[in-house]
């Protein structure tokens, strides 16, 4: 099944927004020139869902991705800089890129999003789901002055809900929507 695609980025929050443009441009070529790269090797499902957004989807997203700082030492680890840490933790494909002309600083990172992360219209949230599944009277009968998650109510929905959609696909859809738009 071909899923719609998004390329995200993250750029610094400090710098203008057509230098924010520009930082993300400059990692979209890197994660091109990666993607291009005869050396590494991407699974077939990586490299299709690519070709998928530079040839059909390329819609672009930029997101504020907040401060830079690569000292690890520092109280002001940039969380630019922690969220490349959490795409590396995650495997999730991306591209970095350093600003010369910042020191060097990390300016943007890049990265697919498929339709299952943003698009809750067709992949719903599990209250949505849970509401089309058995009715808004059942869900609000069973919810009503509970103070337990609704996960922890349904538990055996909530099971079957995160088999259909994918756990990463929760865990991710949370953290992307956790960013504003630059």
């Amino acid at each position: 099944m071909k899923l719609e695609q998004r390329m995200y980025g993250l750029v610094m929050y400090n710098i203008s927004p057509i230098q924010q443009g520009i930082q993300y441009g400059h990692a979209l070529q890197e994660y091109n020139n990666m993607m291009f790269e005869p050396d590494i090797k991407f699974s077939e499902e990586d490299v299709d869902a690519f070709d998928n957004w530079r040839l059909d989807d390329k819609t672009f997203i930029i997101l504020n991705g907040g401060t830079s700082n690569e000292r690890h030492s520092s109280p002001h680890y940039g969380s630019l800089n922690q969220h490349r840490d959490y795409l590396k933790s995650i495997d999730k494909i991306h591209a970095c890129f350093y600003e010369p002309d910042l020191n060097d600083a990390l300016s943007a990172i890049v990265f697919l999003v498929d339709e299952k992360v943003f698009d809750e219209k067709k992949y719903p949230n599990f209250y949505k789901w849970q509401v089309e599944r058995i009715g808004q009277e059942v869900v609000s009968a069973k919810t009503f002055g509970n103070t337990l998650p609704l996960q922890s109510l349904f538990s055996e929905d909530y099971k079957i809900w995160q088999q259909e959609i994918g756990e990463h696909v929760i865990e991710f859809r949370t953290w992307v929507k956790s960013f504003r738009l630059a």
